[in-house]
């Protein structure tokens, strides 16, 4: 089988040509799954958004009030606007870091 007799040997072989194959496919798939940061008040904002829905989580788990929600559901809100106003602008920053970096 293989043209290998020992069976260590051969299981060597086969990790070897599996782990070659893995390699080739993170090689070829680089370009396309880069980590690279490209619209950074974009990022900001989905983090933003991110707390938001935490906090929207624990304060429906600690029976919060209505208005808290409504606040937070607002906010949320108000998050995806600027997030469909910041995307696909890679310059683009949202008002209060732009009045900071003025300063």
């Amino acid at each position: 089988m293989l043209l290998v007799e020992n069976q260590t040997t051969m299981l060597l072989l086969i990790a070897t040509g599996l782990l070659v194959m893995q390699a080739g496919v993170w090689y070829m798939a680089n370009p396309v799954l880069t980590s690279e940061r490209r619209n950074l008040g974009l990022r900001t904002e989905v983090d933003r958004f991110i707390g938001l829905v935490r906090r929207l989580d624990r304060a429906v788990l600690a029976s919060g009030t209505s208005d808290d929600v409504d606040k937070l559901r607002a906010g949320m809100h108000e998050s995806v606007d600027e997030m469909g106003r910041l995307v696909g602008d890679p310059t683009a920053a949202r008002p209060e870091e732009s009045a900071i970096a003025a300063t």
